[in-house]
């Protein structure tokens, strides 16, 4: 029997200092990750002709956004200075730079990266005969959307190297997960909850993961009304051959073989769309 017609091995959660540690480190290389890809992605559009700002300014702010989260105070382990400061002479600057963007510009409007500046509108120069007289109101709209393409280029390299330091450390904090996990007892780890993702509602985006509510999965072939109001977020099927629809405004998953259905997510409002179509 080949591995892919056997059951899904199990994994059963772990809670340990050390467990944290490494999920905190493999949640920083997944902001790294997508720091690199978005100013990969932003430098592509930069070099073709017709600028789409739009979208640049997207890219730009979610590379920073994300970069600057790697070093925020939280819930989870972070990134510090010190950790930027051999990979270049210049690096912490830069940092700084980076982190002021997001703080002064990106996430609250208290900086000079965005400047508005508001004027009357007169009907003739001064000292004109008749005399000048306000005819309406003018405004300046200034901001900063992206920069040059080599500080594109200098966040998308900050990013990859601190992704080799941080890889380096999850990789070590990993061998210690291991060695913790297979000093446990088979009872110990029978007693241990599965590992499960919990998919939080509206209500529940501000609170730390590590205090959600863990809701076992279940599958119902024909679910009434109140079943998809209620349906858990996490849910289990043992054939993993799943493809997602969207009937009636909710995004469900479906599965081929038993025809199961699962909501995802909870109490759906509105169904994501790209460019005005319903995401598949």
């Amino acid at each position: 029997m080949s591995t892919s017609d056997r059951d899904p091995m199990p994994i059963v959660e772990l809670t340990t200092d050390a467990a944290r540690r490494y999920g905190d480190l493999r949640s920083i290389l997944a902001d790294l990750d997508t720091v690199a890809a978005a100013c990969g992605r932003l430098r592509e559009l930069m070099s073709r002709e017709g600028a789409d700002t739009l979208v640049e300014g997207a890219l730009w702010s979610l590379a920073v956004t994300r970069y600057a989260r790697c070093f925020a105070s939280g819930a989870r382990a972070r990134l510090t200075v010190e950790d930027v400061a051999p990979i270049d002479p210049g690096a912490s600057e830069f940092h700084r730079t980076l982190v002021t963007i997001r703080d002064k510009h990106l996430a609250h409007r208290v900086g000079s990266l965005e400047q508005v500046s508001v004027g009357a509108i007169l009907s003739s120069e001064f000292g004109t005969n008749p005399p000048p007289e306000v005819v309406g109101v003018a405004h300046i709209h200034a901001a900063h959307v992206v920069p040059e393409a080599d500080g594109v280029s200098g966040l998308e390299l900050l990013a990859t190297r601190l992704r080799d330091i941080v890889e380096s450390r999850a990789a070590t904090e990993q061998n210690r997960v291991l060695d913790e996990a297979r000093t446990r007892t088979l009872d110990q780890l029978e007693s241990s909850p599965r590992l499960q993702f919990t998919v939080p509602t509206p209500e529940q985006f501000g609170t730390r993961h590590d205090r959600m509510p863990r809701t076992p999965g279940v599958l119902v072939r024909d679910p009434t009304p109140e079943q998809l109001r209620q349906f858990p977020s996490v849910w289990k099927c043992p054939h993993n051959n799943r493809r997602r629809i969207i009937h009636l405004g909710v995004v469900r998953e479906l599965c081929r073989e038993c025809e199961a259905v699962a909501v995802w997510p909870p109490r759906v409002e509105q169904v994501p769309t790209i460019n005005g179509q319903p995401m598949q």
